[in-house]
Formats: C-alpha cells, structure tokens, sequence
C-alpha cells in the first residue's frame, strides 16, 4: 500500500518533466474551414465524441465580425452535445450565450434558435418550471414574424404534459392545429408528442393512426399500447408482438423498456397478477427507466416501488384466497410460502413482511423473500428498492443480517450514500467480523459520503486501542489517508497524531512524518511540512532508497514554496547529487532554473538591543 504511494508521488516527479516539453510543444495549424467541413462527413460525423473535442478545441472566438461563422460551428457543437445527451453542458453554454449576446449583435433570428436550444435542454432534463418560466417570456416577447413561434407552441404542450396539466396541454393542441393546419410539415418527435397527448385524453384510435406509420421503437411501443387501448388488436396480439420486439438484437436499453412497459400494461388488463408482478420487479431496477416517462407519462407513477409492494399484496391475497386461508392466520401462509416457489412465494411473503401481527414471523417472512429474490438476476437490488425506496416499508423493519448485505452491495456499487444510511443503523459488526475492521468500515463510508467530523472521530477512537498491531496500523492509516484525498488536512492531522501514541515501528514512524508533512503543506504551512519530510527522508540502515529520494525532493518542494529560496537550492542540490536516473535529473534541475528567476524576500529587520 505504502510503496505504491511512493511509487505514484515518484512518478509524478519524474513525469513533470515530460508535462513540461508537452506545454512547449506546438499545435500545428489547421484551417477552421476544413476542420468544420471534416466533423459534417463520415468518418467523424458518426464519432460524437471525438467531433465535439475538435469544435472544443478549434471554434473561433465569438466576435462582432465573425457572427455567422461562429454560429455555424455553435450549431455542429449544440448538435452534438445533444446526441451525447449532454443537457446540463447544453445549459451552461446557453447561459454563456446569454452574457456574449448582450455584447455582441446578433439577427434575431440566431438568438431565438439558441434560445430553443435551451428551451429543449429544459425539457430533456425534466425541469418544466425553468421551461415554462422561459416559454412564457419568450412567447410574450417575440416578434410574430419569428420562426420559432411554432416550435415554442409545440415546446409549451411538452411542457404541459410533463407537469400533467392535461386541460391545457389539449387546449394548446387544438390551437395550434387551428393555427398550422397545412402550413407546416410534422416531424417526427412533433407526431409523437400529440400521440401521448391523444392517448392521455382517452382517444388511442387517433393516437395510433397518427404513428402508425413511424418506425422509430418509442413510435411502436406506443402504437402497440393504443391498438390495445382502441380494442384494434387483443391484448394476447399485442404481447406476441411485444415479444418479437423484445427478442431484437439491436434494440438499446432505453428503447426494450419501452416494449417492457407495454407488456406491463398488458398483464394489467388480463388481470394477470403473477406477470404483472414479474414484469414489475424487471422495470424497478432497470437502468433504463428514466425513459419511460418520456413516452408514458403515467409510467412515472405506476412504476414505483409502492407499487410493487401493492402488486405482491394483491397477488398474495389471490393465493392465499384460493387456498382458503384466512387472513391473520400467519403460521398457514408461512408453511403455504414455504411450498411454492417463484412469484407465488414472493408474494405470499411480502404480504407477510407488511402485516404479520408477530413480529418474528414478519422478521421469518423478510428473510425468506430475500433468499427467494437472491435466486434471480438483480434481485438484492430489488430488495434494496422495497425496503430503501418505499413509503410502505423501510430499513428498519429488515432483520441486521440483510442490512450488513444490502450494505455490502451498495459499496460494492460504490453508493456510499446508501451505504451510509445503513451504517447508521448499525453500531455492532456482525456476528463473527473483527470489530476494529468493523469500525474503521464504518469511519471510512461516513468520511467518502461527506460525513468526515463523524468518520474521523471513530478513527482516532480506534487509535487509543491498546497494542495495535502492523496490519491494524496499516488498515488505519488507509482511513487517514481518505481523509486527505477529500482534503481533509486538519482531521487527517489529528488522526496521524493520534496513532502516533501506539507503539510504532521505526518504519511506521518515518511514514507517519511523510504523511502529516504532506498534510501541513496542503495547509500552507510549509516551514513544518519541510521539517517533517526532512525528517521523514533518512532511511533506517542509511541507504538512498526511493523513500529518500521522494521526501528529500517534496522538502525542497515546500522550503522554496515557503519563500526559502537559499534552503531550497542547496537541498536540490544535494539531491542532484545522488540522483542517477536521467529524467529526475532534468526536473530537479528545471526547478534549480525555477529558483535562479525568484528573488529572495526581504528579511525583516531586526531591533536593536
């Protein structure tokens, strides 16, 4: 652990030299021309990314003389931010236009078009009252001969919908169809949007004729949802048809959740509790659920955690009905749990986990629902959802043994906000864990999730164990050194002083010096940062080790950072002189160079006796 930091700090010293000849390099020059005219054609047209660096790096500055050819690089750049999906970029650079445009004229024209952009931004993120706010300025203000008005109209609807304002949003429909009729040609986003609309007002006949044509997936999953809706096709048509498109090979993620939606939404008008249940579980966790409410509104609301919970109880409440069990009778639906398998049993439990009257067998039931959700794809992320997402259950109904799980796997996902929340729950490890190892987790998850006063006070509770030993120093000083990677200095200071009470070895000492000095100069104290890496630097059987060479060089570092130019070019020197590699050679020396171009600060002077 200790040698690999070493091997970084060196690393960076050595490579230095290497970022400096790079800044000296030269660019060679390229036409604007020909570099706008290479990102609109294959190959780089199709490489989003690459073509956006290359605008990055290569649009002209926006001048008064310049305007039209700014705006035909700014139009490349806004078209592949939004390929990317790059909204919150989008809005930045939107809002920086604002600042350029009140400098610089622009035909007005060009000022509503970047106005749109940002309108869209808004829309794509979901932020419907910043859309609104701006639609409603914009509109007021716009001249009638602008060309954007239609646009706006259309933008406003989208806006409407998504705040599911349903009165208006087909009040506005039916005026702009008054308004545009015949003038203008539909686009395809234009054609599905009024789809939504017509089917969010109960007329899917209209709906379907209006897409039935497009091929886009969003276009068919909905198209298939409004035949079932108008009775055209029967919900058993409906998801064969879903099945084929669920099988497609070159369907993305966003676009099968769709089809898997609409499956959803057939197993609900065949009251078919178990699919229903089943389809549900597989849309909770999908990744891709952001982009059902972009097409099914309502999705935003049946799809939720709660839901699946209902979905359980109601199919649970099935079973046991047709097995004759009475409700309250706990022990029969456990031993009826125990026989099924799959949704059956999920069911049953989860029923169980909401409403058994003892508070062991709704412990019993939990615990069973989670070995039965293990058995599939995703399942301890199903579990995380019912019992961390829900208004219907939470953490604290779940026995201690699933929390250390579900605490486990939100680190293994790197969610250390969730991680966290169950740490709180949790004072003891569990049953067989070392403690000390128990701690320093929990110290180290409160500090990554921003909680650092709290994970560093577990920390330096851990240093006043009595008799250490080296791999429990080790483990604690990986903690301490978190807290320097989110600039913590001052508590990473305090936990270094803290364990230096353990008896330490002589290695853990030199360390230790190192690492508070690195502390101290982050903290701008650089006089004791280069005492303490001077001290840091002497090997034990006196050699130059690599350990040397790094503390001697970070203490030159901070001696000439701390204005201590004649300190700093003898220590330079003198590690000059035991340096063999070439490459450390050349930096130290660049920073020799450095220090010839400082003047030594004045000195106060002294009083007289």
């Amino acid at each position: 652990m200790l040698l690999r930091r070493i091997f970084i700090v060196a690393l960076l010293i050595s490579g230095s030299g290497l970022l400096r000849a790079a800044d000296l390099s030269s660019v060679p020059a390229t036409a604007e021309k020909t570099v706008l005219e290479k990102i609109s054609l294959p190959p780089l047209a199709q490489m989003p990314d690459l073509s956006l660096r290359l605008l990055q790096q290569f649009q002209p500055a926006l001048r008064s003389d310049n305007v039209e050819n700014w705006l035909q690089w700014e139009k490349k750049r806004l078209q592949f931010m939004n390929q990317l999906g790059l909204w919150r970029d989008v809005l930045l650079r939107c809002n920086e236009h604002e600042e350029w445009l009140k400098e610089i004229g622009m035909p007005s024209n060009d000022r509503d078009w970047l106005k749109t952009q940002r309108i869209q931004a808004w829309l794509e993120l979901h932020e419907y009252d910043q859309a609104m706010h701006a639609l409603q300025q914009t509109l007021w203000q716009a001249g009638a001969e602008s060309e954007m008005i239609a646009i706006w109209r259309q933008q406003l609807i989208h806006v409407y919908l998504g705040l599911d304002n349903i009165a208006d949003a087909e009040r506005a429909m039916r005026r702009y169809r008054e308004d545009y009729a015949g003038k203008q040609s539909e686009t395809v986003n234009w054609k599905i949007l009024q789809a939504q609309l017509l089917m969010r007002v109960n007329r899917p006949q209209e709906a379907f004729e209006l897409i039935q044509h497009i091929t886009q997936p969003r276009a068919q999953a909905l198209a298939l949802l409004a035949q079932m809706q108008a009775q055209l096709l029967s919900p058993a048509i409906v998801n064969e048809m879903v099945q084929k498109n669920l099988d497609r090979p070159d369907l993305k993620d966003e676009q099968r959740i769709l089809f898997l939606y609409v499956s959803y939404r057939v197993a609900i008008a065949g009251l078919d509790l178990a699919a229903q249940t089943s389809i549900l579980e597989q849309l909770i966790v999908n990744p891709a659920r952001q982009s059902l409410g972009e097409v099914f509104a309502e999705a935003r609301k049946e799809i939720t955690t709660d839901q699946l919970w209902r979905s359980y109880e109601q199919y649970g409440l099935q079973v046991a009905n047709e097995q004759q069990l009475l409700q309250g009778d706990d022990d029969a639906w456990l031993v009826l749990a125990e026989k099924l398998a799959d949704v059956p049993a999920k069911s049953l439990n989860a029923t169980l986990a909401l409403h058994a009257q003892q508070p062991e067998l709704q412990q019993q039931a939990i615990l069973r629902l989670s070995a039965l959700l293990e058995k599939q794809a995703e399942g301890t992320e199903i579990m995380r959802a019912l019992f961390l997402r829900s208004s219907l259950a939470s953490m604290e109904l779940l026995p201690l043994i699933l929390r250390y799980r579900l605490m486990d796997h939100a680190l293994s996902r790197g969610d250390l906000q969730t991680a966290a929340r169950l740490m709180e729950t949790l004072q003891q490890p569990p049953q067989g864990q070392d403690i000390f190892d128990w701690h320093l987790r929990r110290a180290r998850v409160l500090i990554l999730s921003g909680q650092y006063e709290a994970g560093a006070a577990i920390l330096q509770e851990q240093a006043q164990q009595p008799a250490l030993t080296e791999p429990q120093i080790d483990q604690y000083l990986q903690v301490a050194f978190d807290l320097q990677a989110v600039q913590q200095h001052q508590l990473a200071l305090a936990a270094f002083f803290a364990i230096e009470q353990q008896t330490l070895p002589e290695k853990n000492r030199r360390e230790l010096a190192y690492w508070k000095a690195e502390s101290l100069q982050n903290l701008a104290r650089y006089e004791q940062a280069a005492m303490l890496y001077l001290e840091s630097a002497p090997a034990p059987d006196g050699s130059f080790d690599p350990w040397y060479h790094t503390a001697s060089f970070q203490a030159a570092e901070a001696l000439a950072q701390a204005g201590l130019i004649i300190d700093a070019r003898r220590q330079y020197l003198a590690l000059l002189n035991i340096t063999a590699d070439p490459a450390r050679q050349a930096v130290i020396r660049q920073r020799l160079q450095d220090l010839r171009l400082l003047k030594r600060p004045p000195q106060p002077e002294r009083e007289s006796p």
